[in-house]
């Protein structure tokens, strides 16, 4: 039986540590003065309220991940400019002159140095530490000397690999057993670096997925619907400003895993982190399609 809620129960998602908004780079770092110029932002803690200014003008932005954007530098005469990002919560990072207007073409890049004189990747950082050992989850890597091109290994299995700058990269994890795993990081160049004891594999259901989650449509900021799992089953979701919608009785969450199937339409999901979802909706007025969400 589907039973409406009275009141909204469901709004923002609950306060706790989250990452703090970096701007770590922009690519390309030059353009020409007086026209406009495509550019990238690599950094952390973005996400689809993000806004992006440009010498303090706030200017066309486009949300593609928690660590990377696009925008617009805007015509502007000759000159270094300070490169800015908010989020909605008042947080903010600046790349003083990080985008330079130039009066002339940039200087072609210079040659790579060559393989005998580069540093082999480093890692400092690997977010988050542990994730389902159905694989999928998305586990970020912070550190120095990463090239594009990289892949990441798992006990020699290749993992998805995403290159965004030479601090940032991304993977997508395969299925493993649980426990801890070295990740083998291997540059273009053949250069390597063995991250240990960092990141584990963990029985899905171990995870502490309680809460309220925000669930976009995959690659894309359109935010699908808000859904919350209390005592460990899917208890309500809600699609924009809508009464949320109260389960009864409550799908359970097993191994990592819940669906919903009635007259409203279905809903599945699977737990990849503590704070990381993924699954599919076909529900009107929430949207219909794969989504990815976090918490």
């Amino acid at each position: 039986m589907l039973l409406i809620a009275e009141s909204p129960g469901c709004g923002a998602p609950p306060a706790g540590p989250s990452a703090v908004l970096t701007l770590r780079a922009v690519q390309p770092s030059t353009g020409p003065a007086g026209v406009a110029t495509s550019i990238e932002i690599n950094g952390v803690a973005f996400n689809p309220d993000t806004i992006v200014k440009v010498d303090g003008v706030v200017t066309t932005a486009r949300f593609v991940s928690s660590f990377f954007m696009t925008a617009i530098a805007p015509a502007h005469e000759a000159g270094a400019v300070d490169v800015t990002v908010t989020n909605p919560d008042g947080a903010t990072s600046t790349l003083a002159g990080g985008f330079r207007y130039s009066t002339a073409p940039p200087p072609p890049p210079s040659p790579p140095p060559p393989p005998s004189v580069t540093a082999a990747p480093a890692v400092t950082g690997v977010t988050p530490s542990v994730g389902s050992t159905g694989g999928g989850t998305n586990v970020q890597l912070n550190g120095t000397g990463f090239q594009k091109g990289l892949v990441a290994s798992i006990d020699g299995v290749a993992q998805q690999t995403f290159f965004a700058s030479s601090s940032f990269a991304a993977l997508f994890t395969t299925p493993h057993a649980a426990g801890p795993v070295d990740i083998l990081i291997t540059n273009p160049d053949g250069k390597t670096t063995l991250v240990s004891g960092k990141y584990s594999f963990a029985p899905p259901q171990s995870l502490d997925f309680n809460g309220t989650w925000d669930a976009y449509r995959e690659a894309s900021e359109e935010l699908l619907f808000r859904f919350t799992v209390q005592d460990n089953a899917l208890a309500s979701i809600t699609c924009g400003s809508s009464t949320p919608i109260v389960f009864s009785p409550l799908p359970a969450v097993v191994n990592g895993e819940f669906s919903f199937t009635g007259a409203i339409g279905s809903l599945s999901g699977r737990i990849l982190a503590a704070a990381q979802a993924s699954g599919s909706i076909n529900i009107p007025g929430c949207g219909s399609g794969a989504w990815f969400a976090g918490k």
